[in-house]
């Protein structure tokens, strides 16, 4: 989110910059009722997979973009998947901290903030050695990464909580 607007100075679109984040907290803020009521109703997978997976998809699109219609297009994949992903992650963090939400929205938010900053000055590096679409590239594989992550993490807990649930049930 920090280099979109100079991206968009790179690519001669500097006239509609401002807009992407307009559009991307209009998209964010709209998704955030829907998001929320499916993930209550269905499950944090239900979100999350598709979420990431639109955060790559709308990476992957800014980092091709040269023209306004694919900004503001990416604006708005990316602020559905970025809409998505903080608050379901947010809650999978309280909800596994039993008594301890405190605790755990203080740790969730150490890690998110401090992903802003390191995030920012790894992809000025970057950005400054291989230009903005690699960086929005590397954004993409870091996403990919997340995703892989969250799959690993959640599927062997679930599998051990129904490994104990079937070894409780047989005493």
């Amino acid at each position: 989110s920090s280099f979109v607007s100079l991206f968009a100075k790179e690519i001669g679109i500097e006239h509609i910059a401002g807009f992407f984040f307009i559009v991307f907290g209009i998209v964010m803020i709209l998704s955030r009722p829907f998001t929320g009521r499916w993930f209550d109703n269905f499950g944090p997978n239900v979100i999350i997979y598709p979420a990431l997976c639109l955060y790559i998809i709308g990476t992957i699109v800014l980092s091709f973009t040269s023209n306004g219609f694919l900004y503001l297009l990416a604006a708005v994949i990316i602020g559905l998947g970025y809409g998505a992903t903080t608050p379901s992650f947010q809650t999978i963090s309280v909800q596994s901290a039993v008594n301890r939400s405190g605790a755990a929205t203080a740790t969730y938010f150490f890690f998110f903030d401090s992903g802003f900053g390191i995030g920012a000055y790894v992809n000025g590096i970057i950005q400054a050695k291989a230009g903005f679409p690699v960086m929005f590239l590397t954004c993409s594989a870091i996403v990919v990464c997340t995703l892989c992550l969250y799959y690993f993490l959640t599927h062997r807990k679930t599998k051990l909580r129904a490994k104990v649930e079937q070894e409780i049930s047989f005493n």
